[in-house]
């Protein structure tokens, strides 16, 4: 033995709950996930039915949502479509960015959760329609 005694223990560093954790539109990028948004409903832009050929009927609907940042496109299916009403704040939790052709679009798997905000404070959204995160367009090589 060296006598060099006990090694320090390393300083444990908390990692931010999802209750507290917070991500912007703004900082959306290609295959990005594990998104925390509260964001604010602007326009349900389309809704969409469709039919497979096993029976299963799903609803599609693309809604412009923003937050201080920028705005973006959510895709919504069947019930997320219910809770997302015109200028509604809303939570996403654990949200991912799926492409489209060459264009981002916000998604809620199973494993996130869209929840209505009761938040006082509603979001300063209107300079932020223009800078449409899905509005660029990303060519991959």
């Amino acid at each position: 033995m060296s006598g060099q005694g006990a090694r320090p223990t390393p300083k444990k560093t908390a990692r931010p709950s999802l209750a507290t954790k917070r991500d912007f539109i703004a900082d959306m990028s290609p295959g990005k996930f594990g998104l925390s948004l509260s964001v604010q409903v602007l326009n349900i832009c389309a809704v969409a039915r469709r039919e497979f050929p096993n029976g299963t009927v799903i609803q599609v609907a693309e809604i412009l949502v923003a937050d201080e940042t920028g705005s973006a496109i959510f895709s919504a299916r069947n019930e997320q479509i219910e809770i997302l009403k015109n200028n509604e704040q809303v939570r996403i939790d654990n949200g991912k960015v799926e492409m489209f052709e060459t264009q981002m679009r916000l998604v809620v798997d199973k494993w996130g959760a869209i929840r209505k905000e009761d938040s006082e404070t509603q979001l300063d959204v209107s300079k932020n329609k223009e800078k449409n995160m899905s509005a660029l367009e990303y060519v991959f090589q």
